[in-house]
């Protein structure tokens, strides 16, 4: 397997683009710092063999790729040490399909425009992702939607997560705004914080349709957080957070569990 080394200089973008050309699959890439392209046109990547593209420095800030990523065809993707943004393009800043397996380290996903494009939108692929970040401008979007995959998250901070008929495990992990687990999905987590926006419509945590979570030390940020719950189960040990002041809406489908027990202060659907 092959090496590329792109170096900072006036030509390091074209460099870049020839290495992929070039690459065979699973050979590694290696960018030094710097500003790949530009936040008003980023650059967009079809990824469609398996590669390695690897920041030459730990500080995933100074390395930026302005770029969009498509990947799918079965391939093997590894990112680690950057930051990639879509800049002012409207789609997703990374999208992956196809029995694609995607995995990221020390990452910052950025996407800046204030639109319902989720910043990373993941299908029928297996995805993981360390020490990360998932950002968005629109509080309203997830920033990671998965659907139908298997996926792990280790010590990231992600803005909205929503899993869709997808089976998560999750480990130290910040959630800004929301968490939605919904058709068939199933969370296991241990040491969950989910930092509310008040500004955003949607519940703080909610499980719908047949969807199971079960979890350890689980803390919210706002003063009284809600929690959904219907036609799925819910059952966490080591609240973090004060139990008493969620405000549970649990329907007659469901169950939930607290430290063993169902919460005192369901307000249930009428």
């Amino acid at each position: 397997m092959t090496t590329f080394y792109i170096k900072n200089t006036n030509k390091k973008e074209l460099d870049l683009v020839t290495a992929l050309n070039l690459a065979k699959p699973f050979d590694t890439i290696k960018l030094a710092d710097g500003d790949y392209f530009s936040d008003d046109e980023p650059y967009y990547f079809n990824l469609k063999k398996s590669i390695n593209i690897i920041g030459d420095n730990s500080n995933n800030r100074a390395i930026k790729l302005h770029a969009y990523l498509l990947i799918g065809n079965d391939v093997q993707i590894i990112l680690k040490n950057m930051t990639i943004s879509s800049g002012q393009s409207p789609m997703n800043t990374v999208g992956i399909y196809d029995d694609a397996h995607f995995y990221a380290e020390n990452v910052r996903f950025l996407h800046p425009l204030n639109n319902n494009w989720n910043t990373i939108f993941c299908k029928n692929a297996s995805f993981a992702l360390y020490d990360s970040v998932v950002s968005t401008a629109d509080i309203e979007t997830a920033g990671l939607y998965l659907e139908n995959c298997p996926n792990l998250l280790v010590n990231d901070t992600i803005n909205t997560l929503y899993l869709k008929n997808s089976n998560c495990k999750q480990k130290d992990c910040l959630i800004n705004h929301s968490i939605g687990v919904d058709f068939q999905s199933s969370l296991t987590f241990i040491r969950m914080t989910i930092n509310a926006n008040d500004e955003c419509p949607d519940s703080d945590f909610y499980a719908l349709n047949n969807s199971i979570v079960e979890g350890r030390y689980l803390a919210f940020t706002t003063d009284s957080p809600i929690v959904d719950v219907v036609s799925s189960s819910f059952a966490s040990r080591n609240f973090y957070s004060d139990v008493n002041k969620i405000q549970w809406n649990i329907d007659d489908e469901s169950t939930v569990r607290v430290d063993g027990y169902p919460p005192y202060n369901n307000r249930s659907f009428d």
